[in-house]
């Protein structure tokens, strides 16, 4: 069979993610081509790829095959087939062989029969999903917390997610004609927003470039049961595990009380402040503290042997005054890359804090105990 470099090279960087640097099992460093398309998979997520010209059988080595194409040029054809059990790659003025693999060793994609499908605008959705994943814990001891949980209703999809310190929660007006919820692990989140930004908007069939891969990224065809779910952008595919077990119930952390005082303020002079008196926070315990009354919140922290205070202006306000204080690096996490007006809502020093800005989702940060 024949392949295009560019179009091999550019398919195999967008599977780059769900190749295993460490593989389970050693055919995993391999990636599948058969029928005219290319798959990858860690056995946890799956990428399939639409690959024009791949018609026959057969396993690339992943690492070594994209180290060659490097320095292949692109405009060239590249010719793959099989001689006396080596894979022979070869092309006008070069050639590699490597040992062939029974594709058949290959792991197969698992059996998916989705109990709920539609398809959705998938820019919201990747945007909501990506803005969410930040917030997954990152240690194993909950699963249930590594992953973004998504629910389905009958007008609306909300997605939550938290580490048991910080939560994000957001509701979106997408629907399925059903009711689901799903835990999508996080590295599935990134992998499904890495492809929504390496792959085009719009483009037309063809094998010269990658652009042949996604038609429209605008609509996502979306696919689950209990234990998969398949996303589907133009000629890109996901298929991935879910995370097995009940999720929280996140709107109960949410207070429902109305805040003691609400604050508005621009968040970049809300940023430097908090980066002012990071240092300071971090040598004494972690914690900043926030003081609100009519005009000017005051960003501040207290170490061993130093304190240091920032005042910012209010654009706006009501009620107060207030107090809490947070652990910095959350609030910086969320600080930072914002533009415009942030709020904030402040109940007293034992209750989480909120935050909103613009469309993106509504952020909670438990309180931190401080020496007031």
């Amino acid at each position: 069979m024949q392949l295009k470099v560019v179009t091999l090279r550019e398919t195999l960087g967008l599977v780059k993610t769900v190749v295993p640097k460490k593989p389970t099992l050693p055919v995993l460093k391999y990636v599948l081509v058969k029928d005219g398309k290319l798959t990858a998979t860690d056995l946890e997520a799956a990428v399939i790829l639409d690959l024009p010209g791949s018609e026959e059988a057969c396993l690339l080595p992943f690492d070594e095959l994209s180290k060659l194409l490097k320095y292949v040029p692109a405009a060239e054809d590249l010719s793959i087939e099989k001689k006396r059990g080596s894979l022979k790659l070869s092309w006008s003025d070069g050639s590699a062989s490597y040992e062939a693999i029974n594709p058949e060793d290959y792991p197969p994609l698992p059996e998916f029969e989705p109990e709920l499908q539609g398809t959705i605008n998938g820019d919201e959705l990747v945007s909501a999903l990506s803005a969410a994943v930040s917030y997954c814990a990152t240690d194993e001891t909950r699963p249930v917390l590594n992953g973004v949980t998504l629910k389905f209703g009958e007008v609306a999809a909300e997605i939550f997610a938290g580490d048991g310190f910080r939560m994000s929660c957001q509701t979106l007006p997408l629907s399925l004609p059903g009711e689901a919820t799903a835990i999508i692990p996080s590295k599935t989140v990134q992998l499904l927003a890495y492809l929504w930004e390496k792959t085009p908007r719009n483009g037309t069939a063809g094998t010269d470039s990658i652009v042949s891969l996604v038609t429209s990224k605008k609509k996502l065809e979306i696919a689950l049961n209990g234990k998969l779910m398949k996303l589907q952008a133009g000629h890109a595919t996901i298929i991935t595990q879910l995370t097995q077990g009940t999720p929280p119930d996140w709107w109960r952390l949410v207070t429902k009380e109305k805040p003691a005082v609400e604050l508005h303020v621009i968040a970049s002079e809300f940023e430097r402040a908090a980066r002012r008196v990071s240092q300071v926070a971090e040598d004494g315990g972690g914690g900043v503290r926030l003081v609100a009354d009519e005009a000017n919140l005051v960003v501040s922290a207290k170490g061993e042997k130093q304190a240091v205070e920032v005042a910012v202006a209010l654009i706006s306000s009501q009620g107060g005054p207030g107090k809490v204080a947070i652990n910095f690096r959350y609030l910086l996490d969320y600080l930072q890359g914002k533009e415009g007006v942030v709020s904030i809502g402040i109940h007293d020093v034992s209750k989480p804090v909120s935050f909103q800005h613009r469309s993106s989702p509504l952020v909670i940060i438990m309180p931190m105990s401080v020496q007031w």
